[in-house]
């Protein structure tokens, strides 16, 4: 991960976008090389949301990380020397606001690992959905992954994948398309598309028997400081709005808080940004490079902090560290998290 040609001639390089792939790539890079970053916002885009409030930092989104899924993630981490730990990312199904949990997953912590548990502490009437989607559940952690390495399964798309391998229309609109709503934070329709065996991998790593999901201690404000500490050209407030070949180099031009027009010249340019971003920076004659960056599709979904107990489960008892909440009317999971369960700041 960190293994870099030292004896290459130094360039200039810019990194657009400062998110943590943009904060990675700056942060590798300026050791071999002059790295300007910019950023749109005034302050560096992995913590541009987060938010200051009784007495902690809240990071928004909310960030926790598989050790299994994102290897190359920990070691950054362990090198920079980031803390982190495992959080409590169990979580409860409410078929509505006022109605009580048909579904409940909890995590046995066992020396390291996260041993997936769903929960009987449910109603009567719903321990029949329970143990049909439990078992279900169950048989997708386990099986799946062996499903996808089958030549006919491996190249379906999930709504193919769940209808060859017989899992049930129940399981699917009422359990797993609304976790999957919740984190790719798209609908049910666009999740359905995802390739098969994306979502089978995200699941063996995440929800399998290998590592716990963790949180980095002192949160992204944290992070940030150690990733940008080295980099001696930082533009915030810099909205970069087109990225030009010119010859062997490349220009950016960007305008600054004030509004005034800014243009550089680089020798490389690492865009980390959204796919439908870069696609809107470049001005290139390449069209494939164009038609790739346009055939990514996005949703825009909304995020609220608050203390509002009533966009919680009705009975305290169905209350988990994320409650996913199902709606007749619309084709997307929405999901309160309980922010005192995951960040030990709150607790």
């Amino acid at each position: 991960l960190f293994l870099m040609e030292a004896s290459a001639p130094r360039k200039r390089v810019a990194v657009i976008g400062s998110g943590i792939a943009g904060l990675s790539a700056a942060y590798l890079t300026q050791r071999v090389h002059d790295v300007t970053l910019f950023e749109k916002e005034p302050v560096v885009g992995m913590d541009a949301h987060s938010i200051s409030a009784h007495g902690a930092r809240i990071d928004i989104p909310l960030r926790v990380f598989s050790r299994s899924y994102y290897p190359n993630l920990c070691s950054l981490y362990a090198h920079l020397g980031v803390k982190y730990g495992d959080a409590d990312y169990s979580f409860c199904c409410v078929p509505a606001p006022d109605a009580r949990a048909y579904f409940r997953y909890t995590n046995l912590f066992v020396q390291g690992m996260a041993i997936p548990l769903p929960t009987m502490r449910l109603q009567l009437g719903s321990l029949f959905k329970y143990a049909r989607l439990a078992m279900q559940f169950l048989h997708f952690l386990n099986f799946a992954p062996g499903h996808i390495m089958r030549p006919e399964l491996g190249q379906l798309c999930l709504s193919e994948f769940l209808c060859a391998c017989g899992y049930s229309k129940e399981f699917a609109k009422e359990l797993l398309l609304p976790m999957l709503s919740v984190v790719c934070t798209c609908s049910f329709a666009a999740v359905e598309q995802y390739p098969a065996h994306l979502i089978v991998d995200y699941f063996a790593n995440k929800y399998g028997f290998s590592g716990a999901q963790c949180r980095a201690h002192g949160g992204t404000r944290d992070i940030v400081g150690r990733l940008t500490a080295p980099l001696s050209q930082l533009q915030l407030g810099a909205g970069v709005h087109t990225v030009l070949a010119a010859g062997s180099h490349v220009v950016v031009r960007w305008r600054d808080a004030g509004g005034a027009e800014h243009h550089e010249r680089f020798d490389e340019v690492v865009l980390a940004t959204q796919a439908n971003v870069s696609h809107k920076l470049l001005r290139t004659e390449c069209s494939e490079q164009l038609a790739a960056l346009g055939a990514f599709t996005y949703e825009r979904k909304r995020t609220v902090l608050h203390t509002d107990a009533s966009l919680m489960p009705a009975c305290p008892k169905d209350w988990s560290p994320l409650n996913i909440f199902l709606s007749p009317t619309e084709d997307a999971a929405s999901v309160t998290v309980w922010m005192n369960r995951i960040d030990d700041q709150l607790a």
